[in-house]
This record gives structure tokens, C-alpha cells and sequence, in this order.
């Protein structure tokens, strides 16, 4: 099902970045479709956890989602946005924003939805 989905995905990007590293002859180009998969994977990594989110909304509870890793993708992504800026480039600065916003909105779940204690799970 969905794994073979993604797997079939993640193949067909590593044999893109694969062609574009070793066959393309500009090297120009060769730089700009290699940051275009960089800019993509990079989106939707950050993005992953919000695929939960759906569930997260249906349940009102945060249960399946992972505060440390919103945490720490938020930390990473204004790590590298700052980066990017004082770097200049956009193609470092523009997905790792985009991954701050994402983390953000993670975030937000957990102040909205925050985790049910356990006691409140047990039966009177």
C-alpha cells in the first residue's frame, strides 16, 4: 500500500538526483535541479508530521505525534533559515522557513490538543 508508495517515490528521487549529479553536463543546471529535489525532500520532511494532523483534529489529543521531534525540527529549520539568510541563499533559506512554519504549526496542535493523562483514561 502506502509504503510501497513511498519507497517507489524515494527510489525514483535518488535515481534523479543520481542522473542529475553524474549525466547532466552544465554544471549550472547540474546545481539548480539538484537544489530543486534539495528544496522538495527538505519540505517534506519537515512536512511529514503533519500527516497526523488529520487524525490529531479528528481526536482532539496529540497522543500519536512526538513534542520532541516538533521541537527539534523547529530548532533545526530557524537554525538553517538563519543560515540561509545570512548566507543569502534563498534555495538553503526558503524550505527550512517553509520547515519552521510547518514545525510551528505543529506546534499549535500541541497547545491546542494537548495529551490526555493516562489517569484520565482509566475507568472510574
Amino acid at each position: 500500500g502506502l509504503i510501497m508508495v513511498v519507497g517507489f517515490g524515494l527510489v525514483m528521487l535518488v535515481a534523479k538526483i543520481w542522473f542529475a549529479l553524474f549525466y547532466l553536463q552544465d554544471a549550472e543546471y547540474r546545481k539548480q535541479v539538484s537544489s530543486i529535489y534539495c528544496f522538495a525532500s527538505t519540505v517534506m520532511m519537515f512536512g511529514s508530521p503533519l500527516v497526523s494532523a488529520y487524525r490529531v483534529l479528528q481526536t482532539k489529543t496529540t497522543e500519536g505525534m512526538s513534542f520532541t521531534l516538533t521541537i527539534t525540527s523547529l530548532g533545526c529549520s530557524s537554525f538553517w533559515t538563519v543560515y540561509g539568510m545570512l548566507l543569502g541563499d534563498s534555495t538553503v533559506e526558503i524550505p527550512n522557513g517553509l520547515g519552521a512554519i510547518l514545525a510551528l504549526l505543529q506546534l499549535c496542535l500541541f497547545i491546542l490538543y494537548p495529551k490526555k493523562s493516562s489517569s484520565s483514561l482509566l475507568p472510574n
